[in-house]
């Protein structure tokens, strides 16, 4: 009798728990996914600007701003 209850209880128990674990790894693959195309988005968009000279031009004048307002 128990070998049949502890049965029954894994066969309720594994198909909720695969099913969330399955939504969780889609999920997981998706937010990858996600990131790798924005950090590609990123790099493209870096090297373009960087070979602008457009990076140098913007991060120069935040980084005296900050080191004026360290001062004052």
């Amino acid at each position: 009798m128990t070998r049949k209850s502890d049965r029954s209880l894994i066969t309720l128990k594994t198909p909720s728990h695969s099913h969330i674990s399955s939504q969780r790894c889609q999920r997981l693959v998706t937010m990858t996914t996600l990131v790798r195309r924005r950090l590609l988005l990123c790099e493209n968009l870096h090297n373009a600007n960087s070979s602008q000279g457009y990076f140098r031009v913007n991060t120069l004048p935040q980084r005296r701003r900050g080191h004026e307002e360290v001062a004052n």
